[in-house]
């Protein structure tokens, strides 16, 4: 076994994969503890109340762009990985079927909410509509399936800093309703603009040149498994905040929305390895699918350690420090933050082997594990709330987790046993 793992941390230590996710992984600490850091002062500002309100507006932008989401990403990243030569006809073609969506989208969220009036009055759910255009714009798949996410990354980096800066340097206890969106707004147009520029520069070419309708037509009868999974994995792990805020109120989406943005800020940390896989996985599978699986498998031993040692550290830390910079008004949001943190490492888990269905095209094995992770939800969401409140959203946000990832890794170990006993030679 000591042979065995010298092997893997040599092999680990020459790979691109490590010093690329050791790459992300300082960028992302970076990035992370500015906006940690001023995350918590924003919220601290705002207050439980006026958080929850914008946060239910930014969820409702989230669900609002899934529209013309199209699940492209992961498609977008199988084919430029398999063949690069294909990245300015994959992006041309999906950046164009993005953007018409999203100005469409754009003036019907306005004239609703000009009519409608909604909760909060309509300045802040007209905040949403700079969230809605600046999420058509991101070419992060571009970058990761080209194996240049740090660049991508160095930019995001610098977006949380400057949101980080804005709330440190322009807020003040009392900020008025929807200033947090202000600085997403703002932050996001920037970093899509860097973003752009920072593709023509390894390109040579603008995002919008190259591709066609007819390709972004036959990307989508590809990706419509995706498309309808961003809408799944939306009804399991991102709806929580408005649906808190319906059944409790504001303060308690406050709550909430205070303890994943705390979660996120974990999240982004594991993304610096987990957002590599998919181009990697691709290549692993061209080799052969045993030799992906083994590989799979020597990651889930190293994510194991790395998840468990940042989840205790996150538990034993997360009490005096987050009430001593979040104050009293969110004691609720930190046992929250404790209990997403378990979730948020069992999602660094899982994508392994989630990511492992796609790069092996199992896209219909994918949707169905993230399909029982909503089953799970909904009902078991409506029957916590009532009784546990937060706690209990949260308690099935780690559930179905569980559900999800635990469904992943059996599906993929289905596929890869499926696949051994057709190659085996017949008696």
């Amino acid at each position: 076994m000591t042979t065995s793992l010298r092997v893997q941390v040599a092999r680990l230590r020459a790979s691109r994969l490590a010093r690329d996710a050791a790459l992300l992984f300082v960028l992302n600490l970076i990035s992370r503890a500015l906006g940690f850091l001023g995350s918590l002062y924003a919220a601290r500002c705002l207050g439980p109340v006026k958080l929850g309100i914008s946060g239910v507006v930014q969820a409702a932008a989230q669900q609002a762009g899934l529209l013309y989401n199209g699940g492209l990403d992961p498609i977008g990243v199988r084919r430029i990985a398999s063949d690069p030569a294909h990245a300015m006809a994959v992006t041309g073609a999906v950046t164009r079927f993005r953007m018409v969506g999203a100005v469409l989208l754009a003036i019907g969220w306005a004239g609703v909410v000009l009519l409608v009036d909604p909760p909060g009055g309509r300045a802040v759910w007209l905040l949403g509509i700079p969230l809605l255009l600046g999420t058509a714009l991101n070419l992060t798949y571009v970058f990761q399936a080209l194996e240049r996410l740090p660049l991508q990354n160095a930019i995001a980096s610098g977006g949380a800093l400057l949101s980080a800066l804005a709330y440190l340097l322009l807020f003040r206890p009392g900020a008025f309703l929807g200033a947090d969106l202000v600085v997403l707004g703002g932050a996001t147009a920037v970093v899509a603009m860097v973003s752009w520029i920072a593709y023509r520069r390894v390109t040579g070419h603008w995002p919008l040149v190259g591709g066609h309708w007819a390709l972004a037509r036959e990307l989508l009868r590809e990706s419509w498994r995706y498309w309808l999974l961003t809408g799944v994995v939306f009804l399991y792990a991102s709806y929580q905040v408005p649906f808190v805020a319906y059944f409790l109120g504001a303060r308690a989406a406050g709550w909430y929305r205070a303890a994943v943005t705390l979660a996120a800020a974990l999240e982004l940390l594991y993304n610096s390895v987990n957002s590599l896989l998919l181009p990697r996985l691709v290549r692993w599978h061209g080799v052969g699918l045993a030799y992906m699986w083994e590989r799979q498998r020597e990651l889930l031993r190293l994510f194991l350690v790395v998840g468990v040692l940042v989840t205790v550290a996150v538990v034993l830390i997360a009490p005096p420090l987050l009430q001593r910079l979040l104050g009293p008004e969110f004691g609720p949001a930190i046992v929250v933050f404790q209990v997403l943190a378990g979730a948020r490492a069992v999602a660094f888990w899982g994508q392994i082997f989630a990511w492992g269905l796609a790069a092996s095209k199992q896209d219909g094995a994918y949707l169905l594990a993230s399909s029982l992770g909503m089953v799970c939800s909904i009902p078991l969401n409506l029957a916590a709330v009532g009784r546990w409140g937060v706690l209990g959203v949260a308690g099935v946000s780690l559930v179905s987790e569980c559900v999800v990832n635990g469904g992943c890794f059996v599906l993929m170990r289905r596929h890869v046993a499926r696949s051994s006993r057709a190659a085996a030679p017949s008696p």
